[in-house]
Parts: structure tokens; sequence; C-alpha cells
């Protein structure tokens, strides 16, 4: 299964009300979060928009807006534009353990992978799910590494992790 069938699945039989995703690009996996959920109310995206790590070079995010309107997603939607180490940590004082369903797919570097999941992990609520993409990709090899570190760090914290072999690989956290 692929990360986009994943998240059509996921969202079809977990329940998520409050999404946050680093790495929004075209904004392909945020159409397949929106469109399967009628549950959804609150979403957070963090992208630089720029031509960084593979990203569209728009410059903002008004191709994402765009995207809203034609499939009428009209909830709360929170823009941060800018690099995520950065700007996730601005979510702490409002989204501590609130999102049912977070997906890193940001920098790429082992650096920038780390510093995502150990900044979206206090967002993330009790039974809720982060998504790391790309642990097996060709170009990131070293994002798996990341990941079992991470999940070795905060075993403690995690009811239970998923590897999915797809073209790229997703590692998947459910927090406890």
């Amino acid at each position: 299964m692929d990360l986009w069938s994943y998240l059509e699945y996921h969202i079809k039989n977990y329940k998520v009300i409050k999404y946050l995703e680093i790495g929004t690009r075209e904004g392909d996996s945020l159409k397949r979060v929106i469109v399967n959920n009628p549950y959804l109310i609150d979403i957070v995206v963090s992208d630089m928009w720029g031509d960084h790590y593979g990203g569209t070079s728009r410059g903002s995010h008004s191709h994402i807006s765009d995207l809203l309107s034609e499939i009428n997603y009209n909830n709360s939607i929170t823009f941060l534009d800018g690099d995520s180490k950065k700007t996730i940590p601005t979510l702490l004082d409002k989204y501590i353990n609130s999102f049912d369903l977070i997906l890193v797919d940001g920098d790429h570097s082992y650096h920038g992978g780390m510093t995502d999941l150990i900044n979206v992990f206090p967002l993330c609520k009790s039974n809720g799910f982060i998504l790391f993409h790309d642990i097996y990709h060709v170009k990131h090899k070293y994002l798996d590494k990341c990941f079992d570190e991470f999940t070795n760090k905060y075993q403690d914290q995690i009811q239970n992790i998923i590897k999915m072999t797809e073209p790229w690989g997703t590692g998947i956290i459910v927090k406890k």
C-alpha cells in the first residue's frame, strides 16, 4: 500500500478531526485527507513553498488555497509558511496533544526528519498517528535509521510501530 492509499484507508477507518502536514507541495496528500473525511475541522500545513527538497518553487501557498476552494473545504486551515524546524514549535501552546493524524514529509535530511519527529510528537494526541514518509527512498536511506532511532528513544510513549514498504516507505507511529 502506498502513502496515498494508506491515507484514504486511514481516513475511512479512523476519525480524524485535526490534521497536521509537513511538506504539502502540490497538495496531493492533503486532498486525499480532505475528500475522504467528513469529520475534519482543523488543518495545519507547513511548507517552504520553494524548490528545496523537491518543492514546488511556487513561493506561496496560494495554489493550496485554490485547491481547497475546488474541493469545497471551508473549515479551519493554518498555513505555516517557512522551515518546519522553526514553524512547528509555534504550535505547542495551542495544539499540545491535539492532532489525530500527522504526516511528516519535509526536508528529507536526517537532522530535519529527526527535528520534525521530535517537534510533532507532543502535538499528536493519545491513539493518534504520525506518518514519516520516504524511509526507504533510494536518495534518503538514512531516514529509516532516523525513524528507528526516534522510535527507540520514545518507545515508552509509543503504542505501535509499523513500516510500510511501499515504493518509498512510510514509518507509522501510534502514540500511547
